[in-house]
């Protein structure tokens, strides 16, 4: 019989990540304890090196809230604004509240998502970047779940600025793909 484990490493695998995303995903599946998902505490940030820039870490509690618990100065550097403390759900577009709250929901309850997002820079060219989204087991009932988030983009020139970073906030993924754990 196959481990859990080995068929979600198996559908990373085949997702065909990024080696940036795959290397999170990598160090997040080498926490895990045989098939058990792997504890917030056992998560060291630091260990992912330059790509700790780019992580946001949110502390959800489904079908209710999702807040950053803690950004990365990439991810804040290209908002343009400091996410950690925010409400996750106040930055989206009344119309998209509640799918971003159903999908962090998802990922929260044992999901893994992986996809594209599109923004607009000042210089009015557009950039696609993959992202990932990886959940953490819960030791404490009812403390909120966590989950990490990834942006992939580093961009050639570090003075590049996103046009209208709220709507970056706001936009929508050009492609997701939400894949439930249980179902691996």
């Amino acid at each position: 019989m196959t481990s859990k484990r080995a068929v979600i490493e198996n559908t990373i695998l085949q997702a065909h990540l990024t080696p940036n995303c795959q290397a999170v995903a990598d160090y997040w599946l080498s926490l895990w304890d045989g098939d058990a998902l792997c504890l917030r505490e056992n998560f060291q940030p630091t260990k992912l090196g330059p790509l700790l820039k780019n992580i946001v870490l949110f502390d959800v509690v489904p079908d209710a809230s999702v807040h950053v618990r803690l950004a990365g100065s990439g991810i804040n550097a290209m908002l343009g604004m400091e996410l950690t403390g925010a409400d996750w759900l106040a930055l989206a577009n009344d119309d998209r509240k509640a799918e971003r709250l159903n999908m962090v929901s998802a990922i929260a309850r044992g999901a893994i998502a992986y996809g594209t997002r599109t923004i607009e820079l000042i210089c009015e060219q557009q950039l696609t970047f993959p992202e990932l989204m990886l959940p953490f087991a819960s030791r404490t009932i009812g403390k909120p779940a966590q989950v990490l988030y990834f942006a992939d983009w580093f961009p050639d020139n570090p003075a590049t600025i996103v046009a209208s970073r709220k709507a970056s906030l706001r936009g929508v993924p050009v492609s997701y793909r939400v894949i439930e754990l249980q179902d691996a």
